[in-house]
Order: C-alpha cells, then sequence, then structure tokens
C-alpha cells in the first residue's frame, strides 16, 4: 500500500480512464442504436419529458390539465423524476407517501433525499406529516415482535407500530 502517489495509483488512474472511455462509447453506440430503431429506454422518457417541460407553454398546458397530484412510494424518487414534479406541479396540490427507511431503488438512482426536500417543502408551506402507525393486517402479538427487533435496529429511526387485529 503506497502512502504517497506511486506507479500503483499510475496505474489506476489509466485503468479508470480506459473504463470511462468504454463506457461513453458504447453509451453512444446503445443511443445511436435506439435512435436508429426509433425506441426509447425509461432515461429517455424522463430527459425528454424535462426538455418538453423547459418550455412555459408545456408547463402552463399540464397545469390547466392536472390540480393534484398524489406520488406513493416517494421515496425511491430519483433527482430527475423529482425535478419533472418540480416543473409540473405549479399551483396544484401535493400530497406524497413514503417511508425513507424502506428506499431501496438506489440502484436505480433513487434518492431518498429527494424525498426528504419535497417532505420539508411540503411542511414550509403548511403542509403535514401524516404518520402512519396503525397495521390492519398484522395481529398485535406479531406487530409486539417487529417493534421490539426493530426499536434495537433501527434505534431514532424506528416509528412503533400498532395492530387493529387482536
Amino acid at each position: 500500500v503506497c502512502m504517497v502517489p506511486c506507479e500503483d495509483d499510475d496505474e489506476a488512474v489509466e485503468r479508470v480512464r480506459l473504463l470511462e472511455s468504454a463506457f461513453m462509447q458504447v453509451r453512444e453506440i446503445l443511443a445511436a442504436a435506439r435512435l436508429e430503431e426509433r425506441v426509447l429506454d425509461y432515461s429517455d422518457l424522463e430527459h425528454y419529458a424535462l426538455k418538453i417541460l423547459e418550455h412555459d407553454e408545456a408547463r402552463a398546458h399540464y397545469s390547466l390539465r392536472w390540480k393534484a397530484f398524489l406520488v406513493d412510494e416517494f421515496q425511491d424518487t430519483n433527482p430527475v423524476q423529482g425535478e419533472l414534479l418540480n416543473r409540473l406541479i405549479g399551483d396544484a396540490k401535493l400530497t406524497v407517501v413514503g417511508d425513507e427507511k424502506q428506499s431501496i431503488y438506489g440502484f436505480r438512482n433513487a434518492d431518498v433525499e429527494v424525498f426528504r426536500e419535497f417532505r420539508e417543502r411540503i411542511v414550509a408551506g403548511g403542509g403535514k406529516v401524516v404518520e402512519m402507525a396503525q397495521s390492519f393486517r398484522t395481529h398485535t402479538p406479531l406487530v409486539e415482535q417487529f417493534n421490539a427487533i426493530f426499536e434495537r435496529v433501527l434505534g431514532p429511526l424506528h416509528a412503533p407500530l400498532n395492530a387493529d387485529r387482536i
């Protein structure tokens, strides 16, 4: 292990440079193939939706069409989707449903920080956070076990559940 710059560092930098170059070439080839075949992937849809919503006319059109937005599983929103929503909501009402402890799609660029930022904005704008602590699916003994386990695992993030079924 080198504590100062050494030959191994130079080799690692070169390998990263080559990998980055190969990645960019493959990305360009795939983009050209999608264009030739006239198909879009999910990232393309997000990208072009953002491009459309750069225009005042497009935002005005959708502000007339939609007066409220309800987004479920918001903890799995990525920054591009957050920006799409920013451009769409205008004066519309916004409700988001999510639980940051259940954010599991980081591998798809989901960023729980998007959820936190929207929650803070909603509260700052006079909205409120509603904690959902009642389980209608699970019996009391099981919920008590879950609470005991997750209180130890999650610490201050733990929000205990109450069971509706005895």
